[in-house]
């Protein structure tokens, strides 16, 4: 088996789910422990944690991050991941878009704006799919040195200021592509992301099977909004 180890990152307030058994490669992270200002967590925001799970320690060059609502239809490999050349392949569509300078007022005030306009990226990948994240220690820490204050900004957001913690990955990604650093794939058809279904029933759960029964079909998240759990 290629995966080296598995951390779940969770609130100090939450608790290991009971079915979970101990095992030597899994290794449970109360992820308040990652962010630098404690003030910032618990957390209620994934992407401020996207932001900060690269600080893990032990963690390998090359990881991926899952959210906890998606799920692997088949046995993949690495290489679903990773290219040869150890670059993280992109399948997310692609077009470039401008980030508002809205979003960073918001998340700074404008006397921080001010100061810090030049530390921001302009731009990120217009579209997002709730998907697996390849990522790499290395090129993380080549946007942290360019735009040392955005994961910092991000990681302040307890709760997502949408559209801009909520695309974390895709600025990351857009640094990477414009650095010719992605393996960018057009047209992926191994993923299927689910809406959300205000009534989930039998009939919804049919055609879902149907869907990701489907030979080509790798992985799936089903996004949905009748979880009463926050976390």
């Amino acid at each position: 088996q290629w995966i080296n180890h598995i951390y779940i990152l969770i609130n100090p307030t939450t608790s290991p789910p009971y079915w979970l058994k101990d095992d030597k490669r899994i290794t449970i992270i109360n992820r308040c422990k990652l962010f630098d200002n404690k003030n910032n967590c618990p957390t209620y925001n994934s992407m401020a944690v996207h932001s900060a799970c690269h600080k893990i320690e032990g963690l390998a060059n090359h990881f991926i991050i899952f959210d906890d609502d998606i799920f692997l239809n088949d046995n993949v490999d690495i290489s679903y991941f990773f290219n040869q050349s150890g670059l993280p392949i992109v399948r997310q569509p692609y077009k470039k878009m401008r980030i508002p300078l809205g979003l960073w007022k918001d998340a700074l005030g404008s006397s921080g704006l001010k100061s810090n306009i030049k530390k921001f990226p302009e731009y990120k990948f217009a579209s997002h799919s709730h998907r697996p994240k390849p990522m790499s220690l290395e090129l993380i820490d080549m946007f942290d040195n360019e735009y040392p204050k955005v994961l910092e900004v991000i990681q302040s957001q307890v709760y997502r200021l949408h559209g801009l913690t909520f695309m974390t990955d895709m600025i990351y990604y857009e640094f990477f592509y414009n650095l010719g650093l992605v393996d960018y794939r057009q047209n992926d058809k191994t993923f299927i992301q689910f809406g959300v279904h205000k009534d989930f029933n039998e009939n919804n759960f049919r055609e879902h099977s149907k869907l990701i029964n489907q030979s080509d079909i790798k992985c799936f998240n089903i996004n949905d909004n009748w979880s009463l759990d926050s976390e």
